[in-house]
């Protein structure tokens, strides 16, 4: 079974809803700060941080979600063909970002936060095979950074002093 987050993100819309939050549909950006995440590992039930929130008198809940494309695989094929990472490290690559293109249109994140004196407070899942795709993707960013790093510690300056 492929995983996807779209019923949860019906079920946590519902559940806002049915609780009177009022629901800021976000926008994918920039993480506020300072933040604090929830402990989705230990405690992954939404409604438990839904009930901080409520037990806090908060009323306005940001909620987020993403769905998933194939332009951002093709961003990350993009940047693997620039990269100089060895053939078969890069074959077996593609290959993987190429079997992740079947997840096109699955949600897979979801966030949920609200803010108290100047902290948010964040609720956060993705799903296994998007946190697949963006260690492929910081693996190629890495690439990349090592080949800066082998380049002129001068930073491309010359001096006949």
């Amino acid at each position: 079974m492929k995983q996807n987050l779209d019923a949860l993100k019906t079920e946590i819309v519902d559940e806002l809803n049915r609780r009177n939050f009022v629901v800021f549909y976000a926008a994918t950006g920039s993480e506020p700060s300072p933040v604090t995440h929830w402990d989705t590992r230990g405690r992954p039930d939404f409604r438990e941080f839904i009930d901080v929130a409520a037990r806090l008198g908060i009323s306005l809940i940001v909620f987020h979600h993403w769905q998933f494309t194939s332009s951002q695989v093709d961003s990350v094929i993009d940047d693997l063909d620039a990269s100089d990472l060895a053939v078969e490290e890069g074959r077996t690559y593609r290959r993987r970002l190429e079997d992740l293109r079947d997840y096109e249109g699955f949600t897979c994140v979801v966030e949920l936060s609200f803010q108290v004196q100047g902290r948010d407070f964040m609720f956060h899942l993705h799903t296994d095979w998007f946190a697949e795709f963006l260690s492929i993707s910081s693996d190629i960013d890495s690439a990349f950074a090592d080949d800066d790093e082998e380049e002129d510690p001068m930073g491309g300056y010359f001096s006949r002093n």
